[in-house]
């Protein structure tokens, strides 16, 4: 009789678990087609995002301003970084993520930031989206020796 019910007990289990699982699925949003625009950084004015998604609800951009904190006192890096991808971001469903590195001069192009970023993202329902970006900065001089780091993980919304 006891290993009845320990049977019992672990189908039961299982029949919940993918019970769970088939509702989770079923909750997923299919993004629509269209823009989202929203904030994310706080204390920071240009820190607006726009996602931008197809007509097979693939993410397509990704646009994030934003300001990361460096590791000198009173010291900031600015930037704006573009995730674009015709045939869509990395998705699964109503979740997105994307990574990438590049190099950007400042304007008096003394220094060059190696900046390393990530965006991941989520569309809670069909009029909203949210997420996280991360991005890490090496700053460096003329002479290509890093002088400084700096970075930010910040989270951000949007809506149609």
């Amino acid at each position: 009789m006891l290993k009845r019910a320990g049977r019992t007990t672990r189908i039961a289990t299982s029949i919940a678990a993918l019970a769970a699982l088939m509702a989770a699925t079923a909750l997923a949003v299919t993004p629509p087609q269209g823009t989202f625009k929203g904030s994310g950084q706080k204390n920071y004015d240009k820190n607006q995002v726009t996602v931008k998604t197809n007509a097979s609800g693939r993410v397509t951009l990704v646009k994030i301003g934003w300001r990361a904190k460096c590791e000198k006192p009173g010291k900031f890096w600015f930037g704006g970084t573009n995730f674009k991808r015709k045939e869509g971001l990395a998705q699964d469903g109503d979740t997105f993520h994307d990574a990438g590195k590049y190099s950007s001069p400042t304007s008096d192009g003394n220094f060059t930031g190696v900046i390393s970023v990530k965006v991941k993202g989520s569309f809670p329902d069909t009029s909203h989206v949210e997420g996280t970006f991360r991005a890490a900065v090496k700053v460096k001089n003329k002479q290509g020796n890093q002088i400084d780091s700096c970075a930010l993980k910040t989270a951000w919304h949007a809506k149609r």
